[in-house]
């Protein structure tokens, strides 16, 4: 309790340590490849959202979808974040996750009026 602080988040980290020591490590391993979004969220505290960033931090292809990379997402007539960003990946040939922070960092330290950059530069291709 000392360095967590949440009995919550104890309790959590038993669960977790119970389901891997259940089903062995090497099926939850099986299970984040097969489906990695699914498998995470059997995790506590791992959500729809959550599972994105925890599922890129262990090397699965995918944007996390953050308010900033949605809006800016729709702002440049995406539906989505995940297809936004791939697009991007594509074009350039970067990975998604490195497409990901770099847009999170224009959006969230780079630039004020971000939404407002993309839609000048959206405007500028027409």
């Amino acid at each position: 309790m000392q360095h967590f602080g949440s009995e919550l988040k104890i309790k959590a980290i038993c669960t977790v340590a119970a389901t891997v020591t259940q089903k062995g490590f090497d099926r939850i391993i099986d299970e984040v490849h097969a489906d990695p979004l699914a498998a995470l969220q059997q995790f506590p505290f791992i959500g729809p959202i959550t599972c994105f960033h925890l599922a890129k931090n262990l090397g699965v292809p995918v944007a996390k979808p953050d308010r900033h990379l949605s809006r800016l997402a729709e702002c440049c007539g995406y539906s989505d974040n995940q297809t936004f960003c791939s697009t991007i990946a594509q074009f350039t040939g970067d990975p998604i996750d490195v497409v990901d922070i770099v847009l999170w960092r224009f959006a969230t330290i780079s630039a004020a009026d971000y939404l407002g950059f993309a839609l000048m530069a959206r405007g500028s291709r027409s």
